[in-house]
């Protein structure tokens, strides 16, 4: 089943090509991470995947509150790779 994607106006803020650089590694498979977002309701931590990275940025695919899924680009800094699962 499909998930429905965050709305344009409540997505997280994200990087833009100028601030994530390059050049642009894919992950496969996504990688486990928690990651730090702001959207219009503030920051707040979110479970997600690293879709592909930068020397300095993350692209992160995250679930919101509410179960809708989104991508940032967000600073290296703001994203937390989990350990592997058995």
């Amino acid at each position: 089943m499909a998930s429905e994607p965050v709305p344009a106006g409540e997505l997280a803020h994200s990087l833009t090509p100028e601030e994530y650089g390059e050049p642009v590694k894919h992950a496969d498979p996504p990688v486990p991470v928690l990651a730090w977002i702001q959207n219009r309701d503030g920051h707040r931590l979110v479970d997600g995947v690293a879709t592909a990275w930068t020397p300095r940025a993350v692209e992160v695919r995250y679930t919101d509150e509410r179960g809708r899924v989104g991508t940032v680009w967000l600073w290296t800094s703001a994203v937390f790779r989990l350990p592997a699962r058995p």
